[in-house]
């Protein structure tokens, strides 16, 4: 099974300390992948020693509880880290609090575990595009003065969102949920910091197509770096193994000139197997067929690597075999990611 994990935090501007904080840890024995993402919230003190403890316990738990059943485990290992975040040995540690989300992906069933609490969310990215598949626990309230008296501002009652459920309240609100997880498929945890940038679903999505997942990622973040106004965490994992019997519909949707959606292929996925395929035809001299992934590729604008695109232009060279059309489309690709 193929997978990639990547995460990025960053802090808010002029702060010392980013109060959001993840782990991910891999179970290699049980076929288990846990990852979890905390955001300490910043209106209480230690919002950073909240998300920490958060993530460390949860993750701290599971790995110990073998002996129960999955979801006994993961339902303990949330109490467990709510337990910490509510009650630290710290005493002035007392009164921080935390949003949570964890995963628990078991490889072996193919099933994905989780839960959210507070306002930090898990998104899961499919054929079907990006969609946010957790509930933010908050609601508006209404801002009153010292006195109790409602604050009013040009006759307007004045609201604010407030968590509804989060780590420290001693006693968060468990609802653990299940789902697929299938080859191309992405699961994106993230606090607020982050979704809340203009475009995020739309921006986030165009850079899940990509083959090389940290460095999409990466660029996604610092081209949205200025629009950050908190702490901004992003966690993801996503299979780059290909789906059973791929071949045959792979090599039908590019004979028939089929846009590759239509057929439910996702894009990275896609990608990949023509990269490997224009490798072995340039090894094989096979000009007729590259030139047809190559307008394959431009047509339906599919996104290539900066590896594949240096080992194709040297494999090209080597071989004395240039192909001009795929030549010229490497040189076009390559100043594009360098830009």
């Amino acid at each position: 099974m193929k997978y990639s994990i990547y995460g990025k935090s960053l802090n808010e501007k002029g702060k010392a300390k980013c109060g959001d904080f993840f782990l991910h840890h891999v179970l290699k024995d049980e076929n288990l992948v846990v990852l979890a993402l905390s955001d300490g919230v910043g209106s209480r003190h230690h919002d950073y020693i909240a998300s920490q403890t958060a993530c460390n316990e949860f993750i701290e738990s599971f790995f110990y509880n073998k002996s129960l059943e999955i979801n006994q485990r993961f339902e303990l290992a949330i109490k467990e880290a709510d337990k910490q975040v509510s009650n630290p040995l710290e005493s002035s540690y007392k009164g921080m609090m935390s949003t949570f989300v964890g995963v628990v992906w078991d490889i072996e069933e193919n099933t994905i575990l989780y839960d959210s609490i507070g306002d930090s969310r898990l998104y899961k990215f499919s054929i079907s595009g990006l969609e946010q598949i957790s509930s933010d626990s908050k609601k508006a309230i209404l801002m009153r003065d010292r006195s109790g008296k409602l604050i009013k501002q040009n006759g307007v009652l004045v609201t604010r969102e407030g968590l509804t459920n989060a780590l420290g309240y001693n006693g968060a609100e468990i609802k653990i949920k299940q789902t697929t997880f299938n080859s191309g498929e992405a699961f994106i945890l993230c606090s607020d910091g982050m979704y809340d940038i203009s475009d995020f679903e739309k921006s986030l999505s165009e850079s899940l197509l990509n083959l090389e997942l940290d460095i999409s990622i990466e660029k996604f973040v610092n081209k949205n770096q200025e629009y950050f106004d908190d702490d901004a965490t992003i966690l993801i994992i996503r299979r780059s193994d290909q789906p059973e019997n791929y071949k045959n519909l792979y090599n039908k949707t590019i004979q028939r000139n089929i846009d590759f959606r239509q057929n439910n292929i996702i894009a990275h996925l896609f990608s990949d197997y023509l990269q490997s395929e224009i490798l072995t035809l340039i090894k094989s001299k096979q000009e007729s067929l590259i030139k047809q992934y190559t307008l394959y590729i431009e047509k339906y604008y599919l996104k290539l690597s900066k590896e594949f695109i240096e080992t194709a232009i040297q494999s090209m060279k080597a071989n004395n075999f240039v192909v001009s059309e795929l030549y010229q489309l490497l040189l076009k690709r390559l100043r594009e990611l360098n830009w």
